[in-house]
């Protein structure tokens, strides 16, 4: 029982970093001009450290960047989909849906009531949000999950001109 509640504890800490995170990465406008700079900059990252990773960023119902890196493939095309839905269904990051219910001990796929072939509370889907509402998700997939969601999480505040504290990081 001891592993449990420890397992549970570091999720709950994990969700509680993901919560602050969020708070760092609003925008006052986000267009089409900085989704193509903040998709164009995880390209960039990504071949420069030979990541295989698809980038996708949608508004609304707009895909209005999507771009594969060497090594991605399609399951990574349909894995960043589905966190870009989990993200859209929740106004949270795939991967704070995720760590919010491993917190409470519970197991998304089977107590979300959702399509498993729609939705994956994976980290690497981050809502873009605009003066507090959510006008868009940028997802990426490929790495592990807490690289994937850290990796947007960067792009988003280094967009910003900020930087994520260190207490406040979940991956690489």
């Amino acid at each position: 029982m001891a592993d449990v509640n420890e397992e549970q504890a570091r999720w709950a800490a994990v969700h509680a970093r993901v919560v602050e995170q969020e708070k760092l990465i609003g925008f006052e406008r986000f267009d089409y001009d900085d989704a193509w700079a903040v998709g164009s900059a995880l390209v960039a990252a990504a071949r420069g450290t030979g990541l295989p990773i698809v980038v996708s960023i949608v508004f609304g119902e707009q895909r209005v960047f999507h771009a594969a890196v060497a090594g991605s493939t399609a399951v990574n095309d349909d894995w960043v989909g589905y966190k870009i839905n989990t993200v859209r269904r929740h106004n949270f990051s795939s991967y704070g849906v995720g760590s919010q219910y491993r917190s409470e001990g519970r197991d998304f796929d089977a107590e979300s009531r959702y399509d498993n072939s729609r939705y994956a509370a994976a980290g690497g889907a981050v809502p873009i949000r605009v003066a507090g509402s959510l006008i868009g998700v940028i997802g990426i997939s490929g790495l592990p999950e807490a690289d994937d969601h850290q990796m947007v999480v960067d792009a988003l505040a280094s967009h910003r001109s900020r930087a994520i504290p260190a207490e406040l990081r979940v991956g690489n």
